[in-house]
């Protein structure tokens, strides 16, 4: 890259502008409204003999760790991931496009693969410093209610969640890229990732239910909550999900490439 460009200082400066902003505001506040009204129904709906707590001591074949089913298997995670994430990019590109900053931003010496990159990677940075940020102290609160719940798989489905929020900015970068106009992008972003949650939510309902799902993302952000941790099979899950984010990712740097601006 230009020398007259440090790509590194662009994307802190980004990333703390992304932060430091009413939608970085409103990301750290859904993010800890999610938490909290995860605690409460922890502590309302798995007291013994509740209809929830039977189910998930079914469920499980390990109940101490009903939590995590329910935590992060039952979507509270994962409404973070995907209704807080977008909101770092979904504006992106078609934000420029129509202030016509994009030209302004392109005259500079920098590339348009590196333009999209500054984009992804500063969303992604705020993204995660949001969702540890939230999701770690939730297990200082939330562990005294349950003892059983292990800080590694609790950590390492928080892992997976960060990496489904790359899928979902990836998405949200393409979909900001075809996009003519921020309202649109953010309909469409929103509206496409709560699409991809409805198999996941209900996957135990049928068989069908559960094989869409496993055409998600979704459904391999929330294995280690109710099994074993296996450092091989997390790799692996870990792998599916960015799979499935590049071919998103690739899609957009080549439409903003050979788009005509």
């Amino acid at each position: 890259m230009d020398n007259k460009v440090n790509f590194f200082a662009v994307i802190l400066h980004r990333t703390y502008r992304l932060l430091f902003s009413v939608r970085g505001l409103i990301a750290v506040l859904m993010s800890v409204y999610m938490v909290v009204i995860g605690a409460y129904f922890l502590d309302a709906l798995m007291q013994a003999g509740s209809v929830y707590g039977e189910l998930l001591a079914i469920f499980n074949a390990n109940p101490d760790l009903e939590f995590q089913w329910f935590f992060f298997d039952g979507a509270l995670s994962k409404l973070i991931t995907i209704f807080v994430a977008p909101i770092f990019i979904f504006d992106a590109v078609s934000g420029d496009k129509s202030g016509e900053r994009v030209g302004i931003v392109l005259s500079r010496p920098i590339t348009r693969v590196q333009y999209m990159l500054i984009y992804l990677i500063s969303a992604t940075l705020a993204f995660a410093i949001v969702l540890f940020g939230a999701l770690i102290p939730g297990y200082l609160i939330i562990h005294p209610q349950v003892p059983a719940l292990a800080i590694g798989p609790y950590l390492a489905t928080c892992g997976l969640m960060f990496l489904l929020g790359f899928f979902t900015l990836c998405v949200a970068l393409l979909i900001s890229t075809v996009a003519r106009s921020n309202l649109v992008s953010f309909l469409a972003s929103f509206g496409l990732f709560a699409f991809l949650m409805l198999p996941n939510a209900s996957k135990y309902a049928s068989d069908a239910l559960l094989n869409a799902a496993k055409a998600t993302p979704h459904y391999y952000s929330t294995y280690f909550t109710t099994n074993s941790f296996d450092g091989g099979l997390y790799a692996v899950f870990a792998l599916v999900i960015i799979l499935f984010a590049l071919p998103f990712l690739a899609l957009a740097i080549l439409k903003f490439r050979n788009e005509d601006l």
